[in-house]
């Protein structure tokens, strides 16, 4: 019996932090995909693994979008990328943000 409530413990910790990292990676994806720079950090490395899509915006010394408002694009792991727009943002310098 103990061993039967063992087993049943261990895969429903299993299904939540299953679920807790899909729903971390999600929310990685949404704040930091686009980004025109690498990352720090935890973001950064996930963008080293191509889990958070960089967008090809040009970008001066500064770190900030050299042509804001100019059409960008984020490439995708298949298919075509998404089209998008190169947008100084305030949380990161320069973001290719999806049309």
């Amino acid at each position: 019996m103990k061993v039967r409530r063992l087993i049943l413990v261990l895969a429903l910790v299993l299904i939540v932090c299953g679920v807790g990292a899909k729903q971390g990676l999600a929310y990685m994806q949404e704040t930091y995909g686009g980004a025109c720079t690498q990352l720090s950090g935890v973001p950064g490395l996930l963008q080293q693994m191509n889990l958070v899509a960089t967008g090809n915006c040009a970008v001066n010394n500064n770190n900030k979008c050299k042509n804001p408002g100019f059409a960008c694009t984020i490439p995708a792991t298949s298919g075509p990328g998404t089209s998008g727009i190169c947008t100084n943002g305030p949380k990161l310098d320069c973001v290719c943000k999806p049309n």
